[in-house]
């Protein structure tokens, strides 16, 4: 089975139905922010030119009533469907993507419980642990950086978090590649968080992690998400 795509005779079909629902809608996104992994999912399944992907700004999403109208939260990503509904959070967007791409459908339980866990473990874990923590490490005085949250952040990520995400990635390439015969969502949600980890210096004893890092951000969609 292809990562991102589900490996089917019907491909016509599953894009006839991918655009049924994702025509027409708008995914609110920010570069370099928490919604560049599903962007880069979208470019990975050639959807840009079914959805729109409406760029933003920091400042206009905390500032845009017009943006608080359709999303109160203020966040990225959100996915504002044809029929007028919200979808908030990336691993959200992220499934309803893939069910409607049935990448998943073809799949064993186990392999879509895996991927859920890893989703989940980004959005609940690691992003919170390293991307956050990112903002207080780029603050240029180091008076107003809170070093407690910086060094216990560093101690959690490098003696727990990063062994983990080692010991699910093993030898392959990308993660659950015993599933799946290339890259998956799973691994653009992890790029994000792990790009912030490897600026703090948090990735050093860990080079296959910073190899894998490297392999997503070689990609063509990377480059599209981010910039």
């Amino acid at each position: 089975m292809v990562s991102v795509r589900a490996d089917s005779h019907d491909h016509e079909e599953d894009e006839a139905k991918l655009k049924t629902l994702l025509e027409g809608a708008v995914l609110y996104h920010i570069p370099k922010s928490s919604s560049s992994p599903v962007v880069q999912l979208v470019h990975e399944l050639s959807l840009q030119s079914t959805l729109k992907i409406d760029t933003l700004t920091f400042e206009f999403v905390r500032k845009s009533d017009d943006y608080a109208a359709n999303n109160p939260m203020r966040t990225v990503p959100a996915l504002l469907l044809k029929d007028g509904t919200l979808i908030t959070e990336s691993g959200a967007i992220i499934d309803l993507i893939l069910h409607e791409a049935g990448g998943l459908t073809t799949t064993s339980p186990v392999a879509r419980a895996k991927m859920m866990q890893l989703l989940f473990f980004s959005a609940t874990t690691v992003f919170p642990l390293a991307s956050v923590t990112y903002l207080e490490w780029l603050k240029e005085k180091v008076e107003l950086q809170d070093t407690y949250r910086m060094q216990t952040s560093a101690m959690r990520f490098t003696g727990t978090v990063a062994p983990f995400l080692k010991s699910q990635l093993g030898k392959n390439d990308y993660f659950l590649q015993e599933y799946f015969s290339g890259p998956t969502a799973v691994d653009f949600m992890l790029a994000k968080p792990l790009g912030n980890a490897e600026k703090m210096g948090w990735l050093e004893a860990f080079p296959e992690i910073k190899a894998f890092l490297q392999r997503i951000r070689s990609r063509e969609s990377y480059a599209a998400a981010y910039e």
